[in-house]
């Protein structure tokens, strides 16, 4: 049996290298459907179906609790259930009995320096028992540990590197324990290094440095967060004890947290529904084998849309490749009688005409390891760098290259095998007596057809979907945004990540703004805490002067702190009032200003210019900030997202002041004007790093990352799958007019007309594409259906689109069959005739 099947290889061998252009053909075909299938599953495997490298991922979980919190809230997805205050984590952490161990994380902005050296990094405020509940081991000295988390001891100063940053950063230098780092101004030693592949409880975060919780405090200075329960800002993972089920520590968890809620709102003066909704928050624990899915969230539908798509395109390619087989195994029909005739059983050659497949499928998948490698580093290439990929690898390691053996085998068959029993099925005596191979060309004729019309309606699929997606960008693009975007250049300082309190920090804001208007060239200069289409929002509820709230009625608004001057330098239109300026001191009388959607919510009918608002809710909230403007509806977070009720106050007025991003008019060019602006910041002070500067168009587009890669993937596809169905339908179409040449040349001898015999033709392309759309129609709502949230100012059964689609798919079938139509009209008669 091996003999048999080295045999069958070898034969395969010849055989496909006698017919270069068909298996060029075909392993182009298939290198392009496997290529892509394999880079997107590369990309799915690594964001949604990897664990943590961590001692068993599987008894993780990550605890949360839905329901109203009171207080300050800080979240990086939707939603503030997996926040939680420090106070209520070391509670929570120290009674519990369910549990292996509980610990607690905290993202912040770090900047790192060493031998003069300043890098902006990702830091992680963790604690104590982090490493070791995670059972992650060092690549270098030792980790954090519980004696290292203690508020106030001189132990709680030292840090451990992320791999990546010490390899990078530092040159994997050995000697770099004990050394001193200047981290967010504070000198910490290193004690250690994370292991090679640790990036982390979250997929993307790329941590550099791992400091215990200790110490926020100092790194994130202005903001203690460590002492009250109403501060909300950690993320809590639990490991389960062994044998302990995920309900069974849920329920012990919760019987400590209602006590705890119960002490909360009594302090807080939680009377009535309010304090029965807050003390009966549940507690849910979610798996937390593959950490905390911030980044799959955001991506877990545009990936498997994108694989449903590359999965049509592969059936496309092995479509068009049986379609190949079938139009060689009639040319091969002799032979395949003379091999019966000879003794060969049937399912001999079966497995023969599938040994052929196979190793076109196997030369497809090299030419598609190629593609792959390079479709991933193209796909990375286009991301942002801060969209939280950039932990991602380009390399295809044993589980996405098992996955391509799986695919390679799979396609193989499926394409194979019908061409294969077809092959076997030849009737001896018809294909002996038959020098031409005509015996089984009807039949053969039929499955192209078949195989045609499956490929029309797959490409439907495919055309309507890049429609789809095509036509989102372009609203996307489209959308008001209420405000100027051109000729504005944005960038960050965190003065707080050097140490300055906020004191120093508002005197050397001051002192930047007025720097920066004096540029030659800049128009006006301005400055927020929250930046615009930079995935970050604040907000908090609200009391309204001369407004009484109805029971349960939502009175959050989105808020921010901007500078003087921001709403002209932005181009956001004043409506009435006036706009901050330098009269909005922190020692002046505290005002706001709010939108138009605040001002029609809750000012019906009223001027809301000299009503006061107060942050916070309650009988013992006063208002205290008099509203002196309002402005036009503006987006802040994303393109797509409707209108929200805001209110602005003056940045000068903010208590703890960190950080600012700046926004800078100006018509002169934006890259002198960059190292203009870093010289300026330099003058100031030297050690200050500037991040993320960039124009304000290209944020507006690097929000769109997803949208634009969407588009232009569906439309690489679309015109892949349209490519091959077109070299489909010209194959077939070639393939019948020549077994229809006798047919023809009569006609033609007998006096048709050259149109009549085009159109012959065409109408059995026409034929085939009608059915093909007819069965392709009703699968393309169901498709958009299912990419509905992926789409914008549109539903997913777009008639427009879909008409379009119809259209460019029938037009492709009509060009596909009017050329073997046109050659159809020179055949000659008398060579057709002498032929047959």
């Amino acid at each position: 049996m091996p003999g048999d099947i080295w045999k069958d290889f070898t034969y395969a061998l010849r055989t496909l290298k006698a017919a270069p252009v068909f298996t060029i053909a075909a392993i182009l075909s298939l290198g392009l459907g496997i290529g892509a299938n394999t880079a997107i599953f590369s990309l799915i495997d690594q964001v949604l179906l990897r664990t943590l490298p961590v001692q068993k991922p599987e008894e993780l979980v990550i605890v949360k609790s839905p329901g109203p919190k009171s207080g300050h809230v800080n979240s990086d997805e939707d939603g503030s259930a997996g926040s939680w205050s420090y106070p209520m984590y070391k509670d929570l952490r120290d009674k519990n009995t369910g549990f292996a161990g509980l610990i607690a994380r905290f993202g912040f902005d770090a900047n790192i320096s060493f031998n003069g050296q300043t890098d902006p990094s990702q830091g992680e405020l963790v604690s104590g028992n982090y490493f070791d509940v995670l059972g992650v081991r060092p690549a270098l000295g030792r980790l954090l540990t519980p004696a290292d988390d203690v508020i106030g001891s001189a132990q709680s100063s030292v840090v451990v590197l992320g791999h990546t940053f010490w390899t990078q950063h530092l040159g994997a230098r050995p000697d770099i324990l004990n050394q001193q780092i200047v981290l967010n101004g504070n000198s910490m030693t290193v004690v250690g290094v994370a292991p090679a592949g640790f990036f982390g409880d979250q997929l993307g975060l790329n941590v550099s440095a791992f400091v215990t919780m200790s110490m926020k405090p100092q790194m994130t200075l202005n903001w203690n967060g460590l002492d009250k329960y109403n501060d909300y800002w950690l993320n809590i993972i639990g490991r389960l004890k062994p044998n302990t089920s995920a309900d069974q520590a849920g329920a012990q968890l919760q019987a400590i947290y209602r006590p705890l809620l119960e002490a909360e709102a009594d302090l807080n003066g939680m009377k009535g529904d309010r304090r029965q909704r807050y003390v009966t928050k549940p507690i849910v624990l979610e798996p937390g084998a593959s950490g905390r899915q911030i980044l799959s969230q955001n991506t877990r539908q545009p990936l498997l849309v994108l694989m449903a798509m590359v999965g049509l395109v592969l059936l496309i390619a092995c479509a068009n490749v049986a379609n190949l087989l079938v139009a060689r195994a009639t040319s091969r029909e002799r032979e395949t009688s003379v091999r019966l005739a000879l003794g060969a059983s049937r399912a001999r050659l079966v497995r023969q005409c599938l040994t052929e497949s196979l190793v076109i499928a196997g030369a497809g998948a090299g030419a598609g390891l190629a593609v792959a490698n390079w479709t991933i580093r193209g796909l990375l290439q286009l991301m942002p760098p801060d969209s939280g990929t950039h932990a991602l690898s380009t390399s295809l390691d044993s589980r996405v290259l098992l996955f391509t053996l799986v695919l390679t085998i799979v396609t193989g068959f499926v394409f194979g095998l019908l061409p294969a029993l077809e092959s076997s099925r030849t009737d001896v005596n018809a294909g002996l007596k038959s020098g031409t191979g005509s015996s089984g060309t009807s039949r053969h004729a039929r499955i192209r057809k078949l195989l045609v019309v499956v490929q029309v309606a797959f490409t439907l699929l495919m055309v309507v979907e890049a429609g789809l997606f095509g036509k989102t960008l372009m609203n996307l693009h489209s959308v008001d945004l209420g405000l100027r975007t051109a000729n504005i250049i944005r960038f960050r300082v965190a003065p707080a990540l050097n140490g300055y309190p906020t004191a120093k920090t508002q005197v050397l804001f001051e002192r930047l703004q007025s720097s920066l208007k004096t540029i030659p060239g800049v128009d006006n200069a301005s400055m927020a805490q929250e930046p615009i289409f930079g995935d970050s929002d604040s907000s908090s509820n609200v009391t309204i002067d001369g407004y009484t709230a109805g029971q349960d009625e939502d009175m959050n608004l989105n808020r921010n702190e901007v500078g003087a001057g921001y709403f002209s330098t932005l181009g956001i239109p004043l409506i009435s009032g006036r706009e901050f300026d330098s009269r909005d001191s922190a020692d002046a009388p505290k005002v706001c200003m709010i939108n138009q959607a605040t001002a029609e919510r809750y000012f019906r009918g009223r001027d809301p210019i000299g009503y006061r608002i107060a942050f916070g809710g309650g009988d013992k909230t006063v208002p205290d900030m008099l509203i002196v403007g309002v402005v036009k509806n503006s987006k802040h977070s994303e393109v797509g997202e409707e209108v929200r009720r805001s209110i602005y106050t003056p940045y000068m007025q903010r208590k703890d002041m960190n950080q600012a991003t700046f926004y800078v008019t100006s018509a002169a060019d934006p890259t002198a004007l960059m190292n203009t602006i870093r010289t300026r910041v330099r003058d100031l002070d030297a050690t200050l790093p500037v991040t993320e500067m960039k124009t304000l168009e290209t944020q507006i587009d690097e929000s769109l990352y997803a949208q634009r890669l969407m588009t232009i993937l569906s439309l690489a596809f679309g015109g892949l799958s349209v490519m091959l169905s077109g070299f489909g339908i010209y194959g077939v179409m070639s393939y019948l007019v020549s077994r229809r040449a006798r047919e023809i040349g009569i006609r033609i001898a007998v006096g048709a007309q050259p149109s009549l015999v085009r159109w012959m033709i065409v109408r059995e392309t026409l034929t085939m594409t009608a059915v093909g759309i007819a069965i392709g129609l009703p699968f393309t709502f169901l498709l958009g259906r299912a990419a509905q949230s992926l789409l914008y100012g549109m539903t997913g059964s777009n008639m427009q689109v879909t008409l379009a689609a119809i259209v460019a798919v029938s037009l492709l079938a009509l060009a596909a069959g009017y050329f073997p139509a046109r050659r159809a009209t020179r055949i000659d008669p008398v060579t057709a005739l002498r032929n047959e």
